[in-house]
């Protein structure tokens, strides 16, 4: 997902993705959509503001930050299409068409029917629970979100961060007792 937030003397303009939560907050700050570009423009001094909301909707600015790696369990609540943590992870568009998965996102366990739905209104329909991997999710969307959890090299790189404290800690400890029999 590519957010970015240019300036220039006037305006602000926001180069961002869909995302449902935007068009209202875009134009609670006055924000104008260019259908050509694709774009929503801004005054500048709103600057902060847009950053903000940037952070808000879709958990960056478009400045680099940590992201990780999150797992979700989809069952038959799941709304059509789903969003998470700012971005659309998946989507039926007709009662028989299967299910259509976001950039980044994974099956890891389980399975979508193969359709599901009405004619009007299609549904997700997962056969029991499906299991989805979502790949390079800004981190404070992620701690924000309670329906994700944080997966993969942050919580190996936290254990063995938290195993080489404890031996550095008991070499502290080895290092203290044997200057104590020293002096």
């Amino acid at each position: 997902m590519t957010v970015k937030i240019e300036t220039s003397e006037t305006k602000v303009v926001l180069d961002s993705p869909y995302h449902p939560d935007l068009p209202t907050k875009a134009k609670a700050l006055g924000g104008k959509f260019d259908g050509r570009s694709r774009n929503w423009s801004f005054d500048i001094r709103d600057l902060d503001r847009v950053r903000a909301m940037a952070l808000e909707v879709y958990g960056t600015d478009g400045t680099p930050q940590e992201t990780v790696t999150v797992r979700m369990r989809v069952d038959n609540g799941a709304s059509n299409p789903l969003w998470v943590c700012g971005r659309k992870v998946a989507q039926r568009y007709t009662r028989d068409q299967s299910v259509s998965l976001g950039d980044g996102v994974v099956i890891l366990d389980g399975a979508f029917q193969k359709s599901g739905g009405s004619r009007n209104y299609p549904t997700l329909s997962p056969d029991g629970v499906v299991t989805l991997e979502i790949r390079d999710v800004p981190r404070p969307l992620a701690e924000a979100d309670s329906r994700v959890e944080i997966v993969g090299a942050d919580k190996i790189e936290l254990s063995a961060l938290q195993g080489r404290r404890e031996a550095l800690l008991a070499e502290l400890a080895e290092i203290d007792a044997r200057i104590a029999s020293l002096a």
